[in-house]
């Protein structure tokens, strides 16, 4: 699929953090991390190295980032991943975000989307800015995960409430593509179910997506089925407290199938490895060889 919207190589910038001065006569960590902030901000870079070093050997997470940064501006990328590891060990967020840009960009490393989307996800999980972001563009691109531009909106939307410079912009440009798009898949209904279903709203889930399909998003019709099959004493308002709910396996099969044979090829794979495992129903080999057959002749026409 050819991109929306390119990763851009994001250029490492040095986190600032206010820290005060304990004792003038001890150095904690926190002291040598504020002294060697004081170097870097002065653009004396090798006393910042050692100051933060000094202060990332006494376990300051902070200095950990900081000797990453550094090691990362002289393109040291072996050196900053070891010590943007360590930081995001301890729970840096922005650590744990840089790595990321290192996967997603090749910096020192084979490009792998996937971790990036995983350590993106983790830091935007925990709030941050600009791994909302990133992981809008993955979810847009497909790029570590499979398209899906409900939740590249959802995470953009958020970056854009938190201040993402570029997220306004990106936002704009996914929504004219997906106006001038000939298909019906990301409906606002669509997109909406997305994020009830994130909120564990699997009932308000299924009516937005019932109102998708019935507009023609096969998108829509696939997740029906696979809310119905996890989710079926929930979606029918058996409520949400008893977990040992059954499933609803003939409406999940009715709506894969929907999907399937509008040409959704992960709904003919659910309803071949059903059919072929007995999951809910009885086996058919039958029927499981009819949709093995059609998933093996979509995947040739791709």
């Amino acid at each position: 699929m050819k991109s929306i919207v390119k990763i851009v190589k994001i250029v490492v910038a040095a986190l600032i953090f206010g820290c005060s001065i304990h004792s003038a006569t001890a150095q904690t960590a926190e002291e040598m991390f504020e002294l060697g902030s004081n170097a870097f901000y002065s653009e004396d870079y090798d006393k910042a190295m050692e100051w933060w070093l000094k202060a990332a050997d006494a376990g300051n997470a902070d200095a950990m980032y900081g000797v990453a940064v550094l090691y990362g501006n002289r393109r040291d990328y072996a050196q900053a991943l070891q010590w943007y590891a360590k930081a995001a060990d301890k729970g840096q967020v922005a650590a744990i975000y840089e790595t990321g840009v290192l996967y997603a960009n090749a910096f020192g490393v084979k490009q792998d989307y996937a971790l990036a989307f995983q350590l993106w996800q983790r830091a935007a999980i925990e709030g941050y800015v600009d791994a909302m972001y990133g992981l809008g563009v993955l979810y847009a691109n497909g790029l570590g995960c499979d398209v899906d531009f409900a939740r590249a909106l959802d995470w953009l939307t958020k970056a854009d409430a938190a201040g993402h410079p570029q997220a306004k912009e990106t936002l704009e440009q996914i929504e004219e593509f997906l106006r001038q798009s000939p298909d019906k898949q990301m409906n606002a209904e669509y997109i909406e179910g997305v994020r009830a279903f994130d909120n564990k709203d699997y009932a308000k889930a299924a009516q937005l997506w019932e109102k998708a399909a019935a507009e023609g998003s096969v998108d829509a019709m696939y997740h029906l089925g696979a809310l119905y099959f996890a989710y079926g004493d929930i979606v029918r308002g058996a409520g949400e407290g008893d977990r040992d709910f059954k499933q609803d396996v003939a409406t999940g099969i009715q709506w894969y199938t929907k999907a399937a044979n509008a040409g959704h090829l992960k709904a003919m794979a659910e309803l071949a490895h059903i059919y072929s495992f007995g999951v809910g129903v009885e086996i058919n080999e039958q029927k499981a060889n009819e949709w093995i057959e059609k998933v093996r002749e979509a995947n040739e026409k791709r």
